[in-house]
């Protein structure tokens, strides 16, 4: 499946966090209702 991304690999579970992690931060307060792809370029 790595072979497929277009980054050429699969994702880390720190990656991962780290998305969940902006979103629930402080510094995300004014982003609403928004879908964060985190996919490898998959999706693009």
């Amino acid at each position: 499946m790595s072979e497929r991304r277009p980054i050429g690999r699969l994702g880390k579970e720190e990656e991962i966090a780290f998305a969940i992690l902006f979103a629930a931060c402080d510094e995300a307060g004014y982003m609403t209702g928004s879908v964060i792809s985190i996919d490898g370029g998959f999706t693009a």
